[in-house]
């Protein structure tokens, strides 16, 4: 859906640049700001999924992405 369906574009703007000078604080000069925002729903029931087959196998996949060694 593109953002500019959802937002005014003086909104949409400002928007975009708190975000560029947030990101900046934290040392990322370059970030893109996409035009729509994305559809995150194949994804999701791509994890639903995984999860159904293999639960251990999903958590311990997760676990160690988020547990540093």
């Amino acid at each position: 859906m593109p953002l500019a369906e959802l937002f005014p574009t003086a909104r949409l703007e400002s928007m975009r640049t708190y975000l560029r000078e947030f990101a900046a604080g934290f040392g990322i000069d370059h970030l893109a700001s996409p035009d729509r925002l994305p559809n995150t729903r194949r994804a999701r029931s791509g994890v639903a999924a995984a999860r159904r087959a293999r639960p251990s196998t999903f958590l311990a996949t997760i676990w160690d992405t988020l547990v540093p060694s």
